[in-house]
């Protein structure tokens, strides 16, 4: 699981979990929530001013970095792990790392 930072349709950068792996996050409100309607976040990863990454979620329109910034200082997210970044780029860099069909050929 992991801390997604939602903005838009009545957040304003509260964190909820979400599985990892996670594009899009569905949101239905209980019955006796007021505040938020149903909605659907795009989950994206932002690169702070502190210098670490945190998810965030929006469905239409991208919060300010002011936003973002505030909502970090409020809720204190736990940021994106360096484990995910290295498990990414060993996936992304799985199709470069394939046997040559050469070698041992003679």
């Amino acid at each position: 699981m992991r801390d997604v930072m939602l903005f838009g349709e009545g957040w304003n950068g509260e964190v909820r979990k979400v599985a990892d792996g996670v594009r899009r996050y569905y949101y239905t409100p209980d019955e006796n929530d007021q505040r938020h309607r149903e909605a659907v976040f795009s989950i994206f990863e932002y690169r702070s001013f502190n210098g670490k990454n945190y998810w965030i979620g929006f469905p239409v329109i991208e919060p300010s970095l002011s936003d973002i910034e505030w909502a970090i200082m409020k809720y204190q997210p736990a940021p994106v792990s360096q484990f995910m970044h290295s498990s990414k780029l060993a996936s992304l860099m799985r199709g470069f790392l394939l046997p040559s069909p050469w070698v041992g050929s003679s």
